[in-house]
């Protein structure tokens, strides 16, 4: 017996949007990325867990997306208000976050042979480290070139992300 775990259609288009909003901002400000990409995530994911949670209340759903949504809620605002004591290891969450949406996606369509699916997949693993390791880039040229190259990334994989939900 497998589980899978699903990701709905808003959380999908809500990753494709913050996707692109962060490539943007690391394609415009690169040179200062870390402390105020976190902020500008922080507060990405404050809002997704918000509305998950309105969702929730809305449609009366039964399940355990309330959890979800209050966990995201809460620590979103936490790495907003602390965003200088914990910017290294925020992008290091975000990009975590990245790499399992992309592993959901490849299980989810591996049995299928869904194979542009699981491309996709691969594609946000690869952001999701990119993400990682900026964290821990400290040479300028080094980190400002690798904040470029994720930005373009994120920014083509975000646009086609949201071409292609269902």
């Amino acid at each position: 017996m497998s589980t899978k775990v699903k990701i709905t259609g808003n959380v999908s288009i809500t990753t494709s949007i913050i996707l692109m909003v962060i490539g943007s901002f690391l394609i415009k400000y690169r040179n200062i990325v870390i402390a105020s990409l976190v902020f500008l995530l922080a507060v990405s994911i404050a809002s997704l867990g918000l509305a998950i949670i309105v969702r929730k209340f809305r449609y009366k759903k039964e399940s355990s997306e309330l959890y979800v949504g209050l966990a995201m809620l809460i620590g979103g605002l936490l790495a907003a208000i602390f965003t200088t004591e914990i910017a290294q290891y925020g992008l290091v969450a975000i990009g975590a976050l990245f790499v399992v949406f992309g592993v959901i996606l490849i299980v989810n369509h591996a049995g299928k042979k869904a194979w542009f699916y699981m491309s996709l997949g691969i594609v946000r693993l690869v952001i999701g480290a990119a993400l990682i390791i900026l964290a821990f880039t400290n040479a300028g040229a080094v980190q400002s070139t690798l904040a470029l190259l994720t930005g373009i990334v994120a920014v083509t994989m975000g646009f086609l992300f949201l071409l292609l939900e269902k």
